[in-house]
């Protein structure tokens, strides 16, 4: 190989420095990261049964999961939990299994059990180690619950989840929109009526459906019934039974839905976001878009609102990128002066340092073409 290098040097040459380009090219586009992207085959099977006890949940819903998911190759570990109302079952598969395999395989045959009436889609979900980038805390200055979030559901959330390298956005303390019947068992029991009579009243006169089509020579027409009620007033007008409607018997209010996390930030309520961002992506491109984003959104949300920055890592990635940069530095250096201390040979010592820069940059192409990030 020496032979080829001594009687090739054009050779040689042109191919060091087509390493190099490629290596200074990899090394400004290479993710930077913490820590290493690692993906653990591992899938999460979440089912909501509402007002079920544990052993109904085990019964109906677990066990159903646990006995067609076992048939699946490849499956290490098998483990479930049934709580009120929520079935949790992990599925750990063997390391060499594929992820995005397996949970297709867990989907497949997820679509095919037939749960009770009543059970929510189960929701699979792939164990992911991305990290999260930056968080926001959003609050109202009057405390308005309702549009707080309503603000951030329909209008910041869409926004951070449309930035480049993005995978998901995470609310912590955010409640969803919730109309509530509070029903008055004393009302109930005075008109003679039952819960379950109460419920089948309100489904069959607060529902939509396709009632069919119409086709001529030309065109074909879907005929659908709006039967929803548009507003909480016409909800709590709906006739329950002659000369009985919805509000005589319980108090209809446009509400949130229970609370299951809570946010603060200076003694404030409000909604956290977590930034959660893709296998693969740039961290420190995402958080320069937040940033970026940052007056937008606040304009967007108006005056009334306090949108805060409460974690960024761009710091410590930046401060461990300079410092690795630093000890490059000062190990090429020392190496040099090392080589040139023992040798004493001009020669030798500009090919060493030439060296070693080349053979450090030519790693970055490597690296880059099989897919890792630059850690930090």
């Amino acid at each position: 190989m020496y032979k080829f290098a001594i009687n090739r040097p054009i050779t040689i040459l042109m191919a060091v420095m087509a390493l190099v380009i490629f290596g200074m090219k990899s090394y400004n586009t290479m993710p930077l990261a913490l820590f290493p992207n690692v993906e653990f085959p591992i899938i999460t099977i979440q089912t909501y049964y509402p007002g079920a006890e544990p052993k109904t949940v085990e019964s109906k819903i677990t066990d159903k999961i646990e006995e067609a998911v076992s048939g699946i190759d490849g499956i290490d570990k098998l483990i479930s939990t049934s709580y009120t109302g929520l079935s949790y079952v992990i599925v750990e598969f063997n390391l060499s299994k594929d992820l995005n395999e397996s949970a297709n395989d867990v989907r497949e045959k997820i679509g095919a059990i037939v749960l009770p009436f009543g059970t929510e889609a189960p929701i699979v979900k792939k164990i992911s180690t991305a990290g999260e980038a930056i968080s926001l805390f959003v609050s109202h200055k009057k405390g308005d619950m309702n549009a707080l979030m309503k603000v951030v559901d329909e209008k910041i959330k869409p926004k951070l989840q449309r930035i480049k390298g993005v995978g998901d956005v995470d609310m912590v303390g955010f409640q969803d929109r919730e109309i509530k019947i509070l029903v008055n068992p004393y009302l109930l029991n005075k008109y003679h009526i039952t819960a379950t009579e109460l419920q089948a009243a309100v489904s069959s006169q607060n529902f939509k459906a396709t009632s069919g089509k119409s086709i001529n020579a030309d065109k074909e027409y879907l005929i659908k019934f709006l039967g929803d009620a548009k507003t909480v007033e016409s909800l709590a007008n709906i006739e329950i039974k002659s000369g009985l409607r919805l509000k005589d018997v319980a108090t209809v209010t446009d509400s949130l839905s229970d609370i299951d996390s809570y946010a603060s930030y200076n003694k404030k309520a409000g909604v956290s976001l977590s930034i959660m961002k893709i296998n693969g992506s740039n961290v420190i491109e995402i958080i320069e878009q937040t940033k970026a984003l940052l007056p937008e959104l606040q304009r967007l949300v108006g005056e009334d609102y306090d949108l805060s920055l409460i974690k960024d890592q761009s710091d410590k990635i930046m401060q461990s990128v300079n410092q690795v940069k630093f000890d490059l530095k000062f190990g090429a250096i020392l190496a040099i002066l090392i080589v040139f201390l023992f040798l004493r040979n001009t020669t030798a010592t500009i090919v060493s340092a030439l060296a070693i820069p080349t053979s450090i940059i030519g790693t970055f192409a490597l690296i880059d073409y099989m897919g890792y990030d630059l850690l930090t």
